[in-house]
């Protein structure tokens, strides 16, 4: 077995990348906390639009596959964006998957 790969740059690197992933995560359960703190109560609230929202919400980002998500946000909303206001907007990769886990993790 081959341990060449194993360079003090490489694991620097590698390194680098899982602290990055961990600090993904955890922006991504904390505001998901959030969403999801908001939409129980509206799950649980007597208004029935409040209800129907909640529900929808639910529904719609546990209805989907992650991947489905992080796709539109990077690829879709960019392109309504640009329909809506003629300007083309700039999309970070790690801002597109913080948010896509923000919602997810929300439902």
């Amino acid at each position: 077995m081959n341990l060449d790969i194993f360079t003090k740059d490489n694991l620097l690197f590698m390194l680098k990348g899982a602290g990055f992933s961990v600090l993904l995560a955890v922006g991504a359960v904390l505001f998901g906390a959030v969403i999801g703190v908001a939409c129980s109560a509206a799950k649980m609230s007597r208004n029935k639009f409040w209800n129907v929202i909640g529900n929808i919400y639910v529904e719609l980002f546990r209805g989907t596959p992650m991947l489905l998500q992080i796709l539109f946000f990077f690829l879709g909303v960019p392109v309504i964006y640009q329909r809506l206001t003629g300007t083309r907007m700039n999309t970070d990769p790690y801002v597109i998957g913080l948010l896509a886990l923000r919602f997810y993790s929300g439902a």
